[in-house]
């Protein structure tokens, strides 16, 4: 009974608060509590489609019981007009969604990959643009569903002064790894406004259909 007045609570909540605000309050309460039913209660809520947009709401982790969320294959965690979440790792919730087939994860600036992945067979579409790596993180050859990565800087300067833009329209250097080699199935690899000495040889043999370097 307490319970379902929490939830009649929560679905007021859901009614008042802007989509934004009110996501990001209830997820980082899910995340301080491990409350499964509050995250099952924000993906019935916002999913469509197996579709589930939590982009541009200031996140800085996601609660470890998203990964009882069976139903998400696509999952938007990048910008949204001018707004950002700020995942620097990807969160053990995350990891653990074996149904992921697409996910954003843009301009969040994640500096942390494991070294291994094997938790996202299914996954295809890996945005990470905007990103924190100096060089190709090794964990990524372990995708070897992934179609498409991007791995490009970010030139989103929405929000931001003028030192602000200025810093993000810089180029960045990357380190390209001989491990993307092992995506076999990779047919787009995205790495605008990065920089970096020459493409190396091992990349001819990359069977790719887009190669966007902007």
């Amino acid at each position: 009974e307490q319970s379902g007045r929490v939830l009649d609570a929560l679905r007021l909540a859901r009614a008042l608060f802007t989509r934004k605000l009110g996501w990001t309050f209830l997820l980082d309460h899910a995340h301080a509590t491990n409350d499964a039913e509050l995250v099952h209660f924000v993906v019935e809520g916002l999913g469509e489609d197996q579709t589930l947009d939590l982009s541009g709401g200031g996140l800085t982790d996601l609660p470890d019981a998203f990964a009882n969320e069976t139903d998400i294959e696509t999952l938007e965690l990048g910008s949204s007009m001018g707004s950002r979440n700020r995942l620097r790792k990807i969160p053990k919730g995350l990891l653990a969604l074996t149904s992921i087939v697409s996910l954003d994860l843009s301009d969040n600036a994640v500096a942390e990959f494991p070294p291994r992945v094997t938790t996202w067979p299914r996954l295809e579409t890996l945005d990470l643009k905007g990103h924190g790596f100096s060089e190709v993180p090794e964990g990524l050859a372990s995708l070897t569903s992934l179609r498409v990565l991007r791995l490009g800087a970010s030139v989103e300067t929405v929000g931001m002064n003028e030192k602000q833009a200025a810093e993000r329209s810089r180029r960045r250097a990357l380190s390209l790894s001989p491990s993307l080699a092992q995506l076999v199935n990779l047919e787009e690899l995205e790495l605008g406004w990065l920089t970096f000495p020459d493409l190396p040889g091992w990349m001819a043999a990359m069977k790719l259909e887009v190669l966007d370097l902007q």
